[in-house]
Order: structure tokens, then C-alpha cells, then sequence
């Protein structure tokens, strides 16, 4: 007893002299706090009825634009799937590229050199069966636009075609024992993907073989039915995201279609506290309807910051040149060991689309890699009302061929310039230099005696390039091969 009273008694003591100590750092409230989102009142530490509303709605804007960067990837399937829907081409239509892709067809980065073959669809309840014809290269991605599965040479069938039986999450039935590679899907929505490639840059035999790849559900793989392919070069099909509230509308109906992701958590509660909630309608008022409003023109802005003026050392492809790597991440879904790669994710899925595996590997010979550059030899943005020429130098480290395209950088989508393509590539019969190289020209009006190697840009547009090597040989890797970086003319 005289033991605890004696602690009790040291207790106290402490406590009083701890009492009567400063704290240090510690500070009277301020009533009066100057901040970026304006000048915040207190009394007595309390946030004042002006300072606490204006508060609530710099949070709901600071969710809104984190949540806008986040949905990017996935706004870009569903906008391709509805893009597709809305000129007649539905989930169990094969669209193929047969004329290659136009610029009617506005979709982030696609390319004139390759025929298509994708969609963008919704799973039922039933697994579906995509047959792949062989020799073609191609993806299964959820609507993340993380890789699920390669087809084609990359995948398990090693280029030699196959049946791909696509599970809906949550699917709980019999499977076939063999005779499918499964691919399980973690989302209801989902695209894939396959490209054949022309031995001499003429469409007709690779999209002739594309008929060949079929879609269907499993129910139906004994006899499964007719095939649906349509030319959708001749579909002028509007496939990125919306502007403006639609933005928004689109998002919360995809959301309701699909599966909360475990790793989406966090980011689903701000989603949640602007009224995107799955199970719940949205219905946002007049004063979260401005605040989305404008959210959704910050975010988009944020977005033309990420992927055209990226300070990020490693996303210069050379020490002396402005091309940029078009995938920065060593994940094709953006994970790094500690985190998601949230912004770089953005960045790309702001300016492309892609899924493959193999575009983060070093395959020499095999495969493709991208680069790109928004700006001049001088650092300057490239100007539609400009000219410009572009040096590529003798023996293209590319196995199969090489390409540079124009994008016009409102869109990310071919440049819609009235002219057939918007590509100038190594099929083509390109005027040489003695030395074998090429110059390229990039400008409102044809250069005199190069109109061969020239691609029309529209005055008052901006324009950006991607130069892609198919089948990249070492010269690529090892940086010994280089391109010039476009150069002003007069």
C-alpha cells in the first residue's frame, strides 16, 4: 500500500511539473490563415461556417480531379466500346482494319502500317470463346488496360492460333477440361486485340486472314454461328473520352457495370463522397454538377501537362535529342514493387492504348518499340502552321519496317488532314538521299520536289510524331542508331 501511494504521489508530481511546462511547438489557433485556397477564419479554432463550406468544396474539387486522373484508362475502353456501338459494331462483331485506320476513326495513337483486328466488349454471365488465327500478334486487357493474356506469337500459342475461353469474374461453372488457353477476367469489361502484318505494306492478304478470328459464347462452341466481320476503316467511329459533365455520367455507369477492385478502394471513397457509388444513383446537384464541371477541365488538363511536357529525366530516349520512350514503366499494368504508377499511368493511357506484355521486354528482332517527341531540334512544340524536316538516318534498326506517324495532339488520333494517310513509312517508295537516308517533311504546304516524303499538317493545330520500329534490332537497344529531331524550314 505505501508502494502505490508513494507512485501515486510521484505521478502526480510529474504530472503537475509537465503541466506547468510549455509544450514545445505548441501555438495559440490562428484565427486568420492565408492558403492557396484562400483565406481560411477561425474562432477559437474553429473553422467559421464561410471557412468550413469553402473547405468542403476544395475537397470534393482535390477528389474530383484525383479521381478523374485515376479513371483515364478506363474511360478509354468504355469510350472505345461505345464509340464501336454506336456505328453498328457490337460486342460479337469482329472489326477488322481492312483499308488500315483512318483518321474517321478517332482512337488514341492507332497506326496506318498494321491491320486490325479489336473491340471493346462486356461479359455476360457465360465465358466466350476468341478463335485467333496464327501469325498475328495481339493482347487480352481488362478495362484497366492491364494485360490479362498475348495472343498470337507472343502468347501460349506461339503464333500458331488458338481458342481463348474468357471467364467473368465471379464465374463459378464447369470449364473444358482442354482444347482452350482460359483467361480469366478480373473486370465485366474487357478489349482485345490482333494485328497482322503485310510482308510488302499492301492490306489485302493480312486482312483477308483476320476473317478468320471468330467470337462467341461458350454455350454455342459445337456449332457456333455465323461470323459477323465488318470493314470498320469505312466507320467514322468517335472512340475517346467525353468532355465536360458527360465525362462523369460516363464514368458512374461504368462503375455500376463493374467490380470493385481491392486496390481501387481508396480511391473508390472519394469517388464515393462526389456520389459514384456503386449500388447508388448519381445524382449530383447543381453545386456538385459545377464543381465536376470543372474538375473534369483541370484533370484534363493535368493530363496534356503529364503526357506532352513530362519532367521525368528518364523519359528522354537520348541525352542529345527530344524523342521521348512513348512507355515508361518497366510493368505493362504500371506496378512498381511499392506502388501503382498512377501519373505515368495516366500519361500514356491520356495519349494511347495498349496491353501488351511485350512492349516492356527487350526482344531483338521481334515485337515493336515506340518513340515519340512533341517538339522541334530547339525544344519548341511543333506547330501545325509550320514546316519541318526530319533526318532518318541509313539502315532503320528494323527487322520488318519502320514508320512515323502524325497525331494531332487534341485528339491523340490520326491528323485529319483531307489526305489518305498520315504516316510516311518504309513500304512506301520514299525519295532516298545518296547516303540512304530520308528526310521527311512535316508542314501545311508540300516541299518542293519531296512531296512524296511530305505529311500535310493543319495551320492553328498542334501535332506531335511517333516513330515505330517493328521487329527493333540491337542498333535500337544500344542507342548506335539515332533519328534526327524534326527541324524548322522555311
Amino acid at each position: 500500500m505505501k508502494v502505490e501511494l508513494n507512485t501515486c504521489m510521484t505521478l502526480a508530481g510529474v504530472l503537475a511539473v509537465a503541466l506547468s511546462m510549455p509544450v514545445q511547438g505548441r501555438q495559440a489557433p490562428p484565427d486568420r490563415l492565408e492558403t492557396r485556397v484562400g483565406t481560411l477564419q477561425y474562432e477559437s479554432g474553429y473553422p467559421t461556417a464561410e471557412t468550413a463550406a469553402m473547405l468542403r468544396e476544395e475537397l470534393k474539387f482535390q477528389a474530383a480531379v484525383q479521381v478523374y486522373l485515376w479513371s483515364v484508362p478506363l474511360m478509354d475502353v468504355i469510350s472505345l466500346r461505345d464509340g464501336h456501338r454506336s456505328v453498328g459494331m457490337d460486342d460479337f462483331t469482329i472489326p477488322i482494319f481492312a483499308d488500315y485506320l483512318t483518321a474517321k476513326t478517332v482512337v488514341p495513337t492507332g497506326n496506318q502500317e498494321t491491320i486490325y483486328a479489336y473491340n471493346a466488349i462486356t461479359l455476360g454471365d457465360e465465358p466466350l470463346v476468341l478463335e485467333v488465327i496464327p501469325d498475328v500478334v495481339g493482347f487480352i486487357a481488362d478495362v484497366w488496360q492491364r494485360p490479362i493474356m498475348d495472343l498470337g506469337r507472343p502468347g501460349p500459342d506461339r503464333g500458331k492460333g488458338g481458342k481463348y475461353l474468357i471467364v467473368p469474374p465471379g464465374y463459378e461453372g464447369d470449364l473444358p477440361a482442354a482444347g482452350y488457353y482460359i483467361v480469366r477476367s478480373p473486370t465485366r469489361n474487357f478489349w482485345w486485340l490482333v494485328r497482322a502484318i503485310s510482308d510488302d505494306g499492301k492490306p489485302g492478304p493480312a486482312a483477308a486472314a483476320l476473317r478468320g478470328v471468330r467470337l462467341y459464347l461458350l454455350s454455342s462452341a459445337a456449332s457456333p454461328p455465323r461470323q459477323e466481320h465488318i470493314n470498320a476503316s469505312t466507320k467514322p467511329a468517335y472512340c475517346i473520352p467525353p468532355r465536360g459533365f458527360e465525362y462523369w455520367e460516363r464514368l458512374a455507369a461504368a462503375l455500376q457495370e463493374e467490380f470493385v477492385q481491392e486496390r481501387d478502394r481508396v480511391i473508390l471513397g472519394m469517388a464515393a463522397h462526389l456520389g459514384l457509388e456503386k449500388g447508388k444513383p448519381f445524382e449530383p446537384d447543381s453545386a456538385l454538377r459545377e464543381i465536376l464541371i470543372e474538375a473534369e477541365r483541370v484533370g484534363h488538363a493535368m493530363c496534356t501537362s503529364l503526357a506532352f511536357a513530362s519532367e521525368v529525366p528518364e523519359a528522354r530516349a537520348y541525352d542529345d535529342r527530344q524523342w521521348e520512350y512513348c512507355f515508361l514503366t518497366d510493368s505493362p499494368s504500371f506496378d512498381s514493387e511499392s506502388h501503382l504508377e498512377l501519373y505515368s499511368r495516366t500519361a500514356f493511357a491520356y495519349q494511347a492504348m495498349t496491353g501488351a506484355n511485350a512492349m516492356v521486354l527487350e526482344l531483338v528482332g521481334k515485337g515493336s518499340k515506340y518513340l515519340t517527341t512533341f517538339r522541334d531540334s530547339t525544344g519548341a512544340y511543333l506547330d501545325g502552321s509550320k514546316s519541318y524536316r526530319l533526318s532518318v538516318p541509313a539502315n532503320v534498326p528494323a527487322a520488318q519496317f519502320w514508320s512515323v506517324a502524325v497525331y494531332d495532339n487534341a485528339t491523340r488520333s490520326l491528323i485529319d488532314n483531307g489526305e489518305p494517310n498520315s504516316t510516311r513509312n518504309s513500304f512506301m517508295d520514299l525519295q532516298k538521299n545518296a547516303d540512304g537516308s530520308v528526310d521527311l517533311y512535316f508542314g501545311p504546304t508540300p516541299p518542293r520536289g519531296h512531296e512524296g516524303n511530305w505529311v500535310r499538317t493543319l495551320p492553328g493545330k498542334g501535332f506531335f510524331l511517333y516513330f515505330r520500329f517493328y521487329g527493333p534490332l540491337q542498333a535500337y537497344y544500344d542507342k548506335t542508331w539515332r533519328p534526327g529531331d524534326p527541324e524548322l524550314v522555311q
